[in-house]
Formats: structure tokens, C-alpha cells, sequence
């Protein structure tokens, strides 16, 4: 059945979108394994599984708002094979750092080819949605990562990698907020909510959360700041 909403959409925006798909949910693959080796018994970085779990969250949001998109345009989502991790045990912090920037690199590659087939068949709403969604957010990403290397080699192994998964990557450990709801834009949030839950409202405000949280408590999601006001205040 043909889309009654589908217009100036290329089938090649239609290709490239379902092929994305295939590569954010690729890259959060990789990122869950990453954040379980490094939570095993035998590694126990804690740091670095919490901040990989944050990274697989993240991706697979990004598969589902291009899988959100498809069907606003018209398109049809068309799912592929996954293809697992090369590798999937062994990992250092820095090697597990340094694939990280690479596949970033690679996805924020594949989005420039996204934007590309827009200019060339004219989509300017298409072209946007990369820019403004993906585009800006993969540059910031790469520099966080690009700098997490050269810092990593800075403090080489053993306590070195140590400190670094204690006190860089704190921001990112699993600290969970005892408070039930949270208000995000216009929603209501129910459950638990923690780091991690909230990388994926990183571009909005927590406008309130209910009475367990402290009044304009601010918590830190990678380099966004977020201030969450008490429901009550």
C-alpha cells in the first residue's frame, strides 16, 4: 500500500535512512558489550561500564528516532542483520576509548552522506533533520572522545586507568535519584531515573520531579547541564 503522506522523499533518503538505522543499532551493540566487559569481576571498572551503557542507550534512541522519521516521511523501515562486535574481550580502556572514537567517526560519516543525498535531491527538510538531530551532537561527541585518548595515554595503565574510571568518568556512574516522577517537557516520567534515562532527553529540560529530589537539583549528563526544579518548589 502506498503512503498517503509521502512527498519530495528519494527513494535514495528512504535507503540511507534504513542503512542508518542499521548502523546506530550496530554501534549500540558494540557499546553494551564495552559496558559489560568492563563490569565483570575480573575488570570492574565501573566508570567505564556506566559511561558504554550511556553510549548503547544513546544509540539505540537514535535508531528509533530515524525509525520515527521513516514513517513521518512516507518511507518504509526495512530492518537488517546486526552485525556483532569484532571483538569482544581483551579490551584495555584506551583501546575501548580509541574504537569508540572510531566508530563515532564512522557513524558521523555515514550522517554527512545522509545530508548529502538531501542537497542533492533537494530535500531541505531532510537535510535539516540531520543537522539540527545528529550533525551538531556527533562533533561534540567525537571531541569528548578525541580528548578521553589523549588523557588516557597521559595517565597510562594501572592506577593511571584506575583514577581515570573514578574521577573522569564519575559523572557518569550509575547514581540513581530517589524520586518517582519527573516531568519532562509536557510528560510525566514514572520510574526510577537515572544517568543514563536521562541521556536520552538530553536535548530538553527536566521542568520539576517529585518530593524526593532537593529543589533545583543539577545533574550532569556528559557536557549538558540539566536543572531539575521540586515539583512542590
Amino acid at each position: 500500500m502506498s503512503s498517503k503522506v509521502r512527498q519530495n522523499f528519494h527513494q535514495d533518503s528512504e535507503a540511507g535512512i534504513n542503512k542508518q538505522i542499521n548502523l546506530e543499532l550496530h554501534a549500540s551493540y558494540v557499546y553494551e558489550q564495552l559496558a559489560w566487559y568492563f563490569n565483570r569481576d575480573d575488570v570492574a571498572l565501573q566508570g567505564f561500564s556506566d559511561f558504554f551503557k550511556g553510549r548503547a542507550d544513546e544509540e539505540r534512541g537514535h535508531a528509533r528516532k530515524f525509525m520515527e522519521y521513516q514513517n513521518k516521511r512516507g518511507g518504509r523501515i526495512v530492518l537488517q542483520d546486526i552485525t556483532k562486535p569484532a571483538k569482544q574481550d581483551g579490551w584495555t580502556p584506551l583501546e575501548a576509548i580509541e574504537a569508540s572514537l572510531q566508530l563515532e567517526r564512522t557513524v558521523n560519516q555515514a550522517l554527512l552522506d545522509l545530508q548529502g543525498i538531501g542537497a542533492k535531491t533537494n530535500d531541505p527538510e531532510f537535510t535539516d533533520f540531520i543537522e539540527s538531530e545528529f550533525l551538531h551532537e556527533q562533533v561534540d561527541d567525537i571531541k569528548k572522545l578525541g580528548d578521553h585518548v589523549t588523557n588516557l595515554k597521559r595517565v597510562g595503565t594501572g592506577l593511571g586507568e584506575y583514577l581515570f574510571d573514578k574521577q573522569t568518568l564519575d559523572e557518569f556512574s550509575d547514581k540513581v535519584l530517589d524520586t518517582n516522577r519527573w516531568q519532562i517537557g509536557d510528560n510525566w516520567v514514572n520510574g526510577r531515573c537515572d544517568s543514563h534515562y536521562l541521556e536520552l532527553y538530553r536535548n530538553q529540560s527536566i521542568l520539576s520531579c517529585d518530593s524526593s529530589a532537593p529543589k533545583n537539583l543539577q545533574l550532569r549528563e556528559g557536557c549538558l547541564a540539566i536543572t531539575a526544579t521540586h515539583e512542590s518548589a
